[in-house]
């Protein structure tokens, strides 16, 4: 049988919804109950999200500004045949919807929703994911339960914030540890030294910071695998990193091996 609860628990989930009070109130509903939880403000951040974070599940309003949900669908279903989508509309919205069922959602909620209405409606696209999904990706979902993950999450976060610190003088302002499966990302943020942030001042700069940072973790790549792989007990290997000056943010990728 499958654990819907406990792949709801490792799942990256994207809300794209322009009013603010709706987000909030989805905000409060979803984000206790998965993995890690983004937020977008129209089709085109969520777009952007989409790209960054690559979640697996997406619950979009229809009627937004710069770019509406049914563009956003369609450029993500361009690209990605297995993430689970549900939209949101308005009751008076029938058009809407029997046009976005052509383009490849898996559900559709009718505004006002309550917490059992979205949640009936998460259990039921889970359930439509994991069938798009080979055995591996399904088992990927569910390495670990929430509080071992958390545990874990929590230990890497403690070593890798003094580790920066040592190897740059600088300490990020904030770390944050996602494991998804068999994968660990590690997101830093207020990283930049002094000299780096005076550079960035001169927007020419940025790229050569952006570049100088991708240098640093690569030439550390070795020691932060090994401190990953005492934390997990098994081979750690970097897969990305993604570094951001303009947002002073680092993002780093890892994939464990159980071999």
């Amino acid at each position: 049988m499958i654990d819907i609860q406990g792949i709801m628990s490792n799942l990256k989930v994207l809300y794209v919804e322009d009013e603010e009070i709706t987000r909030m109130i989805m905000k409060k509903m979803l984000k206790k109950k998965c993995g890690k939880f983004y937020i977008g403000k129209d089709g085109q951040e969520g777009m952007q999200l989409y790209h960054t974070h690559r979640p697996q599940l997406i619950i979009t309003d229809l009627r937004m500004p710069n770019m509406n949900g049914m563009e956003m669908i369609k450029k993500i279903r361009e690209i990605d045949q297995e993430c689970g989508i549900i939209i949101v509309t308005e009751v008076e919205d029938k058009q809407y919807i029997l046009d976005s069922v052509h383009i490849g959602i898996d559900h559709y909620l009718i505004k006002p929703i309550d917490e059992a209405m979205l949640m009936g409606a998460s259990n039921s696209v889970i359930k439509k994911i994991v069938g798009r999904m080979k055995e591996k990706e399904i088992s990927d979902l569910v390495y670990t339960n929430k509080q071992e993950k958390q545990k874990l999450e929590d230990c890497i976060k403690l070593e890798i914030s003094p580790f920066i610190k040592a190897k740059t003088g600088k300490g990020p302002k904030d770390i944050k540890v996602f494991i998804q499966g068999m994968q660990v990302s590690i997101k830093a943020s207020g990283v930049l030294t002094i000299f780096e942030e005076t550079m960035i001042q001169n927007e020419e700069n940025i790229t050569l910071v952006d570049y100088n940072r991708k240098v640093f973790y690569k030439s550390q790549m070795s020691e932060i695998e090994r401190l990953l792989e005492e934390i997990l007990n098994m081979r750690v290997c970097l897969l990305e990193i993604y570094t951001n000056a303009s947002l002073n943010i680092d993002e780093l990728l890892f994939r464990m091996n159980i071999e």
